[in-house]
């Protein structure tokens, strides 16, 4: 169990950083540009530096017994790590099909797309294969940050309920 929390420990300050830095971005991009849709990706991808969060706290009270776990942030671990998963999931099986389908989807995209925003230089099959490995790789890491802050919840719980019993 050691090995979980060290490696639960390292995904939750990752997730806590980089994914932090990522929203507050897309905050300060979605004011200045008054998107509405922008706005709501960034509130939802907020959920990521949040259950980040509340890993560090689940460690802290795992590490240190005598402080006690908030009475929010078990709930916080299991709802926003649900929210988390299911964005992850997104993620990565976006990321998935982008980098099996490269190829195909940057032929439609050409096909399809007449202005296509100078933000998205994207045009060869190995950039839009780096985007779709980079998509996967973010994915899988949020999915195994919520699910490991999950299971280390459920095995505080249970350590827990054994110390008193």
């Amino acid at each position: 169990m050691m090995v979980l929390q060290k490696i639960g420990k390292a995904l939750a300050l990752f997730n806590l950083v980089f994914f932090g830095f990522m929203v507050l971005q897309g905050l300060v991009q979605a004011v200045a540009m008054g998107s509405l849709l922008m706005l709501i990706v960034a509130v939802l991808l907020a959920s990521v530096p949040l259950n980040g969060f509340a890993g560090l706290q689940l460690q802290r009270s795992i590490k240190n017994p005598h402080i006690k776990l908030s009475h929010q942030t078990p709930v916080g671990i299991r709802f926003v790590g649900s929210v988390v998963i299911l964005i992850g999931i997104f993620m990565a099986g976006i990321g998935l099909i982008v980098l099996l389908a490269a190829k195909e989807i940057l032929q439609v995209w050409k096909e399809n797309a007449v202005d296509m925003p100078k933000q998205l230089n994207i045009s060869s099959v190995s950039q839009l294969q780096g985007a779709g490995a980079e998509m996967l790789f973010f994915g899988s890491i949020m999915i195994a940050g919520a699910v490991i802050n999950m299971r280390l919840l459920r095995w505080y719980y249970l350590v827990k309920r054994s110390d008193v019993s």
